[in-house]
């Protein structure tokens, strides 16, 4: 689903963004791990005694770890640095220095790997605008007129305007929809 249109994409990464902000931090998690195991970046882990047993091969590792790393037993996320320390932090701190989420990068991996779909998210496409006002000009024949005013062209029927509209990039579109007060969101 990548797009030339700059405008569009900008939009199209703000709207994943906020889908991303609103996922319940554990789901968040489940998406960066995803995002990591693909960049060969550390995995997130529960802070938990099985993670944490799994993560070493002798306590005198895990404690090296903990020494040379910034853990809180109190986190409810650990990982490993670049040097195998550990690093904690808990699901309401994504502004921790700690937690290794970038909403933003995360985001633009996902539009660039064409994984929206994978993840539930949705954005708006010049498909969608295309349809929105296909929609609301076959519903008013006012809009219509208006269209074909806007247009100048004689346009007389639903068909011969979207095969105008098909040709049309992002800010035309938007033109065309707030001429004609469309919500097409």
């Amino acid at each position: 689903m990548k797009t030339l249109n700059k405008d569009l994409a900008t939009i199209q990464l703000t709207q994943v963004i906020e889908q991303l902000e609103d996922l319940l931090f554990c789901d968040l998690v489940m998406t960066y791990n995803d995002y990591a195991s693909a960049n060969n970046y550390e995995m997130i882990h529960d802070n938990d005694e099985e993670n944490i047993n799994t993560l070493f091969n002798t306590p005198y590792e895990a404690a090296q770890a903990v020494v040379y790393g910034k853990y809180n037993p109190n986190d409810d996320y650990v990982m490993l640095d670049g040097y195998s320390n550990v690093i904690s932090f808990s699901y309401q701190l994504i502004q921790d220095d700690n937690c290794p989420i970038d909403v933003s990068e995360l985001a633009q991996w996902l539009i660039n790997e064409d994984k929206l779909a994978d993840y539930d998210i949705t954005v708006t496409t010049l498909e969608d605008m295309l349809a929105s006002i296909e929609d609301n000009i076959n519903d008013d024949d006012n809009m219509l007129l208006e269209l074909s005013k806007l247009l100048t062209l004689k346009v007389k029927n639903v068909e011969k305007a979207m095969i105008v509209l098909s040709d049309y990039n992002y800010k035309q579109l938007m033109i065309v929809i707030n001429h004609l007060g469309i919500n097409y969101q």
